[in-house]
């Protein structure tokens, strides 16, 4: 009678027996195993955690690379980058820590990371908005929990969500159809519909126009953000860049729904940080009112990045 439960216990439990083989296997999110560059390998991969990926990057290279400013942000701080800053920052080695989804938490934890491997801190960019302000907290889900070095989560704990994520028939069948092998380096998802736009501006609007819905140009301003726990995480910031002499300039992102940081957290942001240190782009304005600086309502293209960053670095 024993043996029979034993061995419809075990029938019970080979699915998740088989499925839990594959995951530590194919270690499918590339977190399992150490990997010399994580976006220059070819193993099949589902998408990878962005701030795992950057976080080890920034661990594996800064030692050679002796980073010394960093550019943070959300997926709309993707062309700051580190040529672009280093083009009007003289003698600076700049990395981009910017991540998909990014949160004030995230910034935050990725500041005292940086500042805990005793690199230098010289100059800081980062690229805001009232959602990525409004997030005090750790991110669920595999692809955007904080790395444990940023969160100061246990890395078993990280390790069990992706774990546990992996367990869905969408998941594994997705792994499944990957090919053997995959392309090389970091993706970015903008880069087709850039070279089309650049190609032929008509023929990618024309088809998309019903995405960019009418604003009114009428002045409006997002709901506070900023609480307690948020202007905690400011204040650690800001320690940190008064211990390092930082060169820290926060930007305030040009967003398709024109809407400008409240006032009461811009005024949090003056007591903080100094007036002198915040860049407002939002609300109504010549960039947010041209619907060709924007692939859809959420991101903005590189040009527009560029002029911000001439206009923010201008007295340099």
């Amino acid at each position: 009678m024993t043996k029979k439960i034993i061995l419809k216990l075990l029938l019970a439990m080979l699915p998740f027996l088989l499925v839990a083989g594959l995951y530590l296997y194919a270690d499918p999110f590339l977190i399992l195993r150490q990997y010399d560059n994580i976006y220059a390998t070819d193993k099949p991969h589902l998408e990878l955690n962005e701030d795992y990926a950057a976080t080890e990057t920034f661990l594996k290279q800064y030692p050679a690379n002796h980073f010394d400013s960093y550019i943070f942000g959300s997926s709309r701080s993707r062309y700051y980058t580190p040529d672009q800053l280093e083009k009007r920052v003289a003698g600076i080695k700049a990395f981009h820590f910017g991540v998909a989804s990014e949160t004030l938490f995230g910034v935050a934890g990725k500041l005292k990371l940086i500042d805990k491997t005793g690199s230098e801190i010289k100059a800081v960019l980062i690229v805001a908005d009232a959602e990525l302000l409004s997030k005090s907290g750790n991110s669920s889900g595999h692809l955007f929990r904080k790395h444990p070095m940023v969160s100061g989560e246990s890395a078993s704990d990280f390790q069990f969500t992706s774990f546990m994520d992996f367990f869905s028939f969408e998941a594994i069948s997705a792994y499944l159809k990957l090919p053997a092998t995959m392309p090389k380096g970091k993706k970015d998802p903008q880069l087709e519909a850039e070279k089309k736009i650049l190609a032929d501006r008509d023929s990618f609007y024309g088809p998309r126009m019903q995405i960019f819905y009418k604003r009114e140009g009428v002045q409006r301003y997002s709901k506070p953000v900023i609480f307690m726990e948020q202007r905690g995480l400011l204040m650690d910031m800001k320690s940190i860049f008064d211990k390092h002499h930082t060169d820290y300039r926060i930007v305030l992102s040009p967003m398709y729904d024109q809407k400008k940081l409240n006032p009461q957290d811009m005024k949090t942001l003056f007591s903080i940080f100094g007036p002198e240190h915040i860049y407002d782009f939002s609300g109504v304005n010549d960039i947010t009112n041209d619907v060709y600086n924007y692939y859809e309502t959420e991101h903005y293209r590189p040009a527009i990045a560029y002029r911000i960053l001439d206009s923010v670095y201008a007295r340099n």
